[in-house]
């Protein structure tokens, strides 16, 4: 324990118990109950630092009906697999509940499966955390983990209407990550939509990138572009082109009107 005054006041202790006269006899001690420790020669059990053969019997003996006598507790085992661990509250069998704390180790990993005596109850992991209501008897918890899978993405487009930024779109995120594509339209083009299967990527104004969340399996990514249409109305006068020798006037990029100017010729 650390310091004699607290030894000496464990072995009185257990010298208490082991004479206690309630206790019925084991057996009569014999010469062989005094045995002798050779290295300091001192007969173990003829003083209050040494117990005889028959003291050992009595305390084993009290040590065992206190067991016996005590109420069963309940109790819970947990047994994990990979990297990461399992904590949970304080269970004896009166509490009202049982939470359990599962903790993927740092890094890319997560929890893979979570069994209470071999249910799987992954599914209504939240947070990390699986609670039991109202628990009663003993519980075994098996977690699982694994390391997050690394998720590939390739990219489909048209070329002749543009591509897009390798330098910030994912090419590679781990699972639950999320992957975010920059198109690029060359001039003239505009991007459509940006489609991974059936799902449509979600524009994010902020970054100017299309954004898919919590990435589970990889695959191809597609980009769609398609050309600007002309508006007539921002296009029309916005040149002005005066050809004075030819007596025409162009209006407008697109013509919009042609106007034939005829000089009068003077009179000699």
């Amino acid at each position: 324990f650390g310091d004699k005054a607290t030894n000496d006041k464990f072995n009185a202790a257990l010298h208490e118990v082991a004479e206690d006269v309630s206790l019925k006899p084991l057996g009569v001690a014999s010469s062989q109950d005094l045995l002798i420790h050779t290295e300091d020669n001192v007969n173990i059990g003829s003083d209050q630092y040494h117990f005889n053969m028959r003291q050992m019997r009595t305390l084993g003996n009290r040590f065992a009906q206190a067991l016996i006598d005590a109420p069963l507790a309940a109790s819970v085992y947990s047994s994990v697999s990979g990297p990461g661990k399992v904590s949970h509250t304080a269970y004896t069998g009166l509490e009202q509940s049982i939470v359990f704390t599962l903790t993927p180790n740092a890094g890319y990993n997560k929890l893979k499966s979570f069994k209470i005596n071999d249910a799987d109850v992954t599914a209504q992991v939240v947070s990390y955390t699986y609670t039991v209501v109202n628990p009663s008897g003993d519980y075994t918890a098996e977690a699982v983990f694994e390391a997050k899978a690394a998720l590939r993405f390739t990219y489909e487009y048209d070329k002749t209407m543009g591509g897009y930024d390798g330098s910030k779109t994912s090419s590679t995120v781990r699972e639950g990550e999320a992957v975010k594509v920059y198109p690029a339209p060359l001039d003239g083009f505009k991007t459509v939509k940006v489609a991974f299967g059936e799902a449509e990527l979600v524009l994010d104004e902020s970054q100017g990138c299309y954004v898919l969340l919590n990435a589970a399996t990889d695959g191809v990514i597609t980009i769609t572009f398609e050309k600007i249409a002309a508006n007539p109305d921002s296009d029309a006068w916005k040149t002005i082109l005066l050809i004075a020798g030819g007596g025409v006037v162009i209006i407008g990029a697109a013509v919009s009107a042609v106007i034939l100017l005829r000089r009068k010729k003077k009179k000699r």
